[in-house]
């Protein structure tokens, strides 16, 4: 729920600017009389609109610092493993979940250094709008991610039950 508050602030102040530029000058400007021509005759009815200024780009808001992104960690597996009496196949297939997992951190953490580095380069606000959704969705993604979650997991799958128990007997017992 703080993410889309957060990301709604910076929507709001990324469109709208600052609160006293939207109240002031909302109406519409008529042109002064203008007498500066040779024959004396106004450049332009008195009742004429003045075609809208384009206004400055909004600065971008700048961006929170990046989420680490938490790192695998199998030190305690690796000190008991030993003692699991893991099979060929085991072994093979934990060391495939190790590797999964280290992979989807590093393209976790890849995936926010680019959507960061896009939304510095965005200038138009579609653009801006469409980085920073794409940073917060980073952002999120490495918040959310869990290694030691999915190699538990992953371990649950891959060990017998009397494996799995004995594992988290040593583990309890460190």
């Amino acid at each position: 729920m703080r993410v889309v508050g957060w990301t709604l602030a910076l929507f709001l102040l990324l469109y709208c600017g600052d609160a006293f530029a939207l109240s002031a000058g909302g109406g519409k400007a008529k042109k002064h009389r203008n007498s500066n021509n040779k024959d004396g005759k106004d450049d332009k009815d008195q009742n004429e609109e003045d075609p809208p200024e384009k206004a400055a780009p909004a600065a971008k808001p700048a961006l929170p610092a990046p989420e680490n992104v938490i790192v695998l960690s199998t030190y305690v597996f690796d000190a008991v493993g030993g003692d699991l009496g893991l099979s060929d196949e085991q072994k093979t297939k934990l060391d495939a979940a190790k590797k999964d997992i280290r992979e989807k951190g590093e393209a976790l953490a890849k995936e926010q250094a680019d959507a960061r580095t896009l939304y510095e380069a965005a200038r138009k606000p579609k653009e801006v709008e469409a980085a920073l959704e794409r940073v917060v969705a980073a952002a999120s993604a490495c918040k959310h991610f869990s290694p030691q979650t999915e190699f538990n997991q992953a371990l649950s799958r891959i060990l017998t039950a009397d494996q799995f128990a004995k594992y988290v007997e040593l583990v309890n017992k460190r």
